[in-house]
């Protein structure tokens, strides 16, 4: 279980994107968590696309991920448009949906995917009873998983989600920001509560799209470190500089508490000219000059 949140910031300049790292291990008396050294998110090799994940492991989507690059890479990864990547991810998602039911619903069985094109078909397929029973089960097999793809091409910034069962796609640009996993629900009341809004500028869709996240904290299965991506048109997804990241963490320390609480040391307490620093970080980002080095 996770948090992933993606939002359209700097009128429709840059997306910003915040992926926790919590592990969840489940075991037979209870289940373990641990904040991991795993980023949730993952750039698409040869595009300017970057991908979050969350779900009962690793190993799907990171295969969807694998078929996924390898379908780009067929074609022109670097003019990767919206329609193009929902068409890589949806035959991703179906082809790795399908391997997923044939080894734990078939395969024990003694039967695979191509048992029911086969010419003769096996026997037992024939059985109308027994046929009904395993597409019963083939139907409530359950492997929860979501991604979150965000993007540019010539039409501006995209945001769209992908689920299991067979990689149903679900447009965000409407709304411009999109949450998936446990804290799904937390996220996006936390971004409808603080007004978040697509034109909204970047340092402030940054601190929105974070509050969001540590909202989530208090749920179980969401961990508190995390890994960020912002994506400028034309360029790569980039990690924000850690001198950012520490900045946001202590402008939210300094802001969100009790007026009862102890005074926080200076170490720990936003410095006077915070929205200066984070406007200039802004700026020079969203800049040409910028995006050139």
């Amino acid at each position: 279980m996770t948090v992933c949140i993606a939002a359209i910031a700097a009128d429709s300049k840059a997306i910003v994107c915040i992926a926790d790292r919590a592990l969840t291990f489940s075991g037979t008396t209870a289940s373990a968590e641990t904040d991991s050294g795993v980023t949730k998110i993952v750039d698409v090799p040869g595009t300017s696309w970057c991908a979050m994940f969350s779900g009962d492991d690793l190993t799907f989507p990171e295969r969807v991920l694998g078929l996924l690059a390898a379908d780009i890479a067929k074609d022109k990864p670097k003019q990767c448009d919206r329609m193009m990547m929902e068409k890589a991810v949806k035959k991703a998602f179906e082809a790795r949906w399908q391997s997923e039911v044939e080894d734990h619903v078939l395969k024990p069985k003694l039967l695979s995917v191509d048992s029911f094109t086969a010419d003769p078909k096996d026997a037992r397929l024939l059985d109308t009873v027994y046929l009904n029973i395993l597409a019963e089960e083939i139907a409530g097999y359950a492997h929860n998983c979501s991604m979150l793809f965000c993007g540019f091409d010539s039409n501006g910034p995209h945001i769209f989600t992908a689920s299991t069962p067979a990689g149903q796609l679900t447009p965000c640009d409407w709304q411009g920001f999109q949450a998936i996993g446990a804290g799904e629900e937390t996220a996006r009341n936390h971004l409808i509560w603080s007004e978040f809004d697509k034109d909204d500028s970047l340092e402030s869709v940054l601190y929105d799209v974070f509050n969001a996240k540590v909202a989530t904290e208090v749920l179980q299965g969401v961990g508190y470190a995390w890994n960020w991506r912002i994506i400028v048109a034309g360029h790569k997804p980039k990690p924000l500089p850690k001198r950012i990241d520490k900045l946001i963490d202590r402008v939210w320390v300094s802001i969100n508490r009790s007026p009862y609480s102890p005074a926080l040391s200076k170490k720990d307490r936003a410095p006077a000219n915070w929205k200066r620093r984070l406007t200039r970080f802004a700026e020079d980002l969203l800049t040409s000059k910028s995006r050139k080095r």
